[in-house]
């Protein structure tokens, strides 16, 4: 890579997670002034429905914030575009509806909310190729697929123009049918062009997925294979839509499902299950955190609280609380990692249960080359580690023998002597007999979650 390119690409990874806080800001300031209107309403189910879509939207922007700034990764300024997207869009729909039904001539410029409403959502829909072509990497599959993703561009823009320039009735929702003010003859044109281009980049978009899915390997493969299938299914879905007939209906709320709840459970699968991202490390920290705090306020409540009402002096009873905090800390904080460990990563094999399973299977008759790989496979499992290496000292060399994941061989490494070599993994653990090095054992964790002891 020359210096240019590694710069334009170092410049482009301190953009990406500024973009998303940007996203974010713009949610919570968006999202404020549609709380406004809906509790204009005075209405408790309406009030609560739009706190909780405020919080799905915050979560998806944070989410896009986490993905953006860990991993410069533009899959994460997709979710937060899709968040900005729904937000002025849910906002829009509220302004409208008390400008024209509610409250009749109480709010300017409606017109162009209806305008910005009628594009919207329709800019978030175009997001969909793109996040099909870069997902999960950030990037396109190769330098083949490059003339995809500049076909989604020119597409998109054409796509998003045409519902902008579109002329006659803005038809939205609780809508007068005011017509468009930006409205210009070639405005369906352009929507034409851009709607095809869409669809044709969308199948180009779902088929490199399919590759990257026919290429991965081991988790990766399951990270994808759920978005694929989703992302197939709705595809036939939004063709079986202009099918004339009953089928049409059933296409077009297949597409929706699809839509609206299949891709975002594959997405969160991917996400929560197969810890695409690393995002159980805020998860896990956030039970940690939460366990602690729940801790602190459950004893201020009762020495402080409780004995308060017995005890005059509540000078000694908060210096009691504290000292009772301080005592208490480091073990409640040992039982909330152990918690979030379980509630994060599932359940995991206690040391003993690692060695006993160990001493089974090494028990058991295996041909000689099974043996090595089972044990770097137990030592992962055991260790939830990400990764497991053994390596074995051949003559003045160290070679890799086993892994868990199963890798390519690496190139060996030369010894001086018995000195165990830089071997990239968090930890390694050199295996001697009587002072000679017969090899080692390398463990390397996830990003998101420490090696425990």
């Amino acid at each position: 890579m020359s210096v240019v390119a590694a710069r334009r690409d170092a410049q482009r990874d301190r953009w990406i997670p500024r973009l998303a806080r940007l996203a974010l800001a713009i949610v919570l300031v968006v999202g404020t002034f549609g709380l406004a209107f809906a509790a204009m309403r005075r209405d408790t189910g309406v009030i609560l429905g739009a706190l909780a879509v405020s919080a799905i939207l915050i979560v998806f922007s944070l989410l896009g914030i986490l993905i953006a700034g860990r991993k410069h990764n533009p899959v994460g300024l997709i979710f937060s575009a899709i968040a900005v997207a729904a937000a002025i869009q849910l906002t829009a729909d509220d302004y409208i509806l008390r400008a024209n039904v509610t409250d009749p001539s109480s709010l300017p410029l409606v017109v162009y909310a209806e305008w910005v409403d009628r594009w919207i959502g329709a800019a978030a829909l175009a997001l969909l190729p793109l996040l099909f072509l870069l997902f999960p990497t950030g990037r396109i599959p190769s330098v083949r697929w490059r003339w995809v993703f500049r076909a989604w561009a020119a597409s998109a823009c054409f796509w998003v123009a045409g519902f902008m320039l579109t002329p006659g009735p803005l038809d939205v929702g609780n809508s007068d049918h005011a017509m468009n003010p930006f409205g210009v003859s070639f405005g369906s044109v352009l929507g034409f062009v851009g709607g095809v281009g869409l669809l044709l980049t969308a199948l180009a978009s779902i088929a490199s997925l399919f590759v990257r899915w026919r290429h991965g390997t081991g988790e990766e493969r399951q990270q994808l294979r759920l978005l694929v299938f989703v992302a197939g299914v709705g595809f036939v879905c939004f063709w079986l839509s202009g099918v004339p007939g009953p089928i049409s209906g059933v296409g077009w709320a297949g597409f929706l499902l699809s839509v609206f709840v299949g891709i975002p459970a594959a997405i969160a699968i991917a996400i929560l299950k197969y810890r695409l991202y690393d995002v159980d490390v805020v998860i896990r920290k956030t039970v940690v955190v939460g366990v602690l705090a729940a801790f602190i306020t459950a004893v201020y409540v009762a020495v402080v609280v409780g004995l308060g009402s017995l005890f005059t002096d509540t000078l000694v009873l908060r210096i009691a609380a504290t000292a009772l905090v301080a005592v208490a800390f480091q073990p409640v904080r040992d039982r909330a990692n152990r918690l979030a460990n379980r509630l994060v990563y599932g359940d995991r094999a206690t040391p003993y249960e690692v060695l006993a399973r160990f001493g089974e299977r090494v028990g058991e008759t295996y041909a000689s080359e099974d043996v090595l790989p089972r044990i770097a496979r137990v030592i992962a499992e055991g260790t939830a580690a990400a990764r497991s290496d053994v390596w074995l000292r051949l003559g003045d060399r160290l070679t890799l023998a086993a892994s868990w994941p199963v890798a390519e061989p690496r190139a060996s490494f030369a010894i001086e002597g018995d000195e165990l070599p830089p071997i990239d993994a968090d930890r390694v653990a050199a295996v001697r007999h009587q002072g000679e090095l017969l090899g080692a054992i390398a463990v390397t964790k996830p990003a998101s979650e420490p090696l425990a002891a």
